[in-house]
């Protein structure tokens, strides 16, 4: 039986709470995908009190979500966002004698459904370049500057018109966070500079000249608004043109393992291979003089466009 002591709080109360009371503002990202897991919960079983949700309960949401064909690793993190605004609730509501029915809840298999990320091989790359020059749209402009940077789309989709240094001596995007207009990052290792070469400098050139003409400083408008990086639209977009017009059963992060071949082909360093990734922080010779960094990670870049010597390049 409910306590008469205690407050009635529905999950879509301890959601609200949760959301208004973070240490930092959420993005609209973050809003949009724990309102989702939420969503979940409810169609599923309803939105009740807190106090009345048992591991049951859990069961079937668990189950309702893979019965929609989700992995089981977006399951498991759907699952994790759920039992955070559970235990939010309890605590901030002061319900804490309850028991969280979505903690440490078991998938069966887990894991077991994931798929390696392969690289693209030469041919689909020829393929998505030609493709991309033929349609000409913010959409394979994303797609150009992916494959021939490896940067995560996330990082890309997110550019400021002012990121993109076109008139340098060495052409190149500068990966950086806005946190007050929601752009973040992964972690504080990914800002760096990129150099744009090939596809990647192309899709550059065309992205600007088409956000000239649109409201805003935002590179990709139609996924990009102050406080409203749409990422994931843009992601699942390109995968579907991947998948059913080029007939390729990739995704856009395979671009990013691409590059990491590429860079290997040309003998990078694994340090460089990193730094060019955003995965470790720059090796300080490389980082205190940035003519010198621009440099020589325009020469790696022109390298795996066609060059055969790789010498002594590497990447920002």
């Amino acid at each position: 039986m409910s306590d008469p002591s205690k407050p009635r709080v529905l999950l879509s109360d301890a959601l609200k709470h949760y959301l208004e009371n973070r240490t930092k503002t959420p993005s609209a990202k973050f809003i949009r995908d724990n309102t989702s897991y939420i969503g979940r919960v409810t169609a599923a079983v309803g939105d009740l009190p807190l106090t009345e949700y048992r591991r049951e309960h859990a069961h079937k949401v668990r189950d309702q979500m893979l019965s929609t064909g989700m992995t089981t690793g977006t399951a498991r993190r759907a699952l994790n966002a759920i039992s955070a605004i559970f235990n939010h609730g309890l605590r901030e509501f002061d319900l804490g004698r309850h028991a969280n029915p979505f903690e440490s809840m078991p998938i069966a298999g887990e894991g077991e459904d994931a798929k390696g990320r392969q690289p693209f091989t030469p041919e689909e790359l020829k393929a998505v370049k030609a493709a991309c020059e033929l349609s000409d749209d913010d959409i394979r402009h994303i797609v150009a500057m992916q494959a021939d940077t490896g940067a995560r789309i996330a990082e890309i989709v997110g550019l400021r018109i002012e990121d993109v240094a076109l008139d340098e001596a060495v052409p190149h995007i500068h990966i950086r966070a806005f946190e007050s207009l929601g752009r973040t990052l992964k972690n504080t290792n990914s800002e760096r500079r990129v150099p744009l070469v090939g596809l990647a400098l192309w899709g550059a050139r065309r992205a600007v000249e088409a956000a000239k003409h649109e409201e805003g400083r935002w590179l990709f408008p139609r996924y990009a608004a102050d406080g409203d990086i749409k990422a994931t639209h843009a992601s699942n977009t390109i995968n579907k043109w991947l998948r059913q017009v080029l007939k390729i059963d990739k995704t856009t992060h395979s671009f990013r393992h691409t590059m990491r071949d590429r860079l290997r082909a040309v003998e990078a360093p694994e340090e460089v291979q990193d730094a060019i990734g955003g995965c470790t922080p720059m090796p300080r010779k490389l980082s205190v003089d940035s003519s010198r960094m621009i440099e020589v990670r325009f020469n790696v870049a022109r390298t795996m466009s066609g060059a055969r010597m790789f010498g002594t390049m590497c990447f920002m």
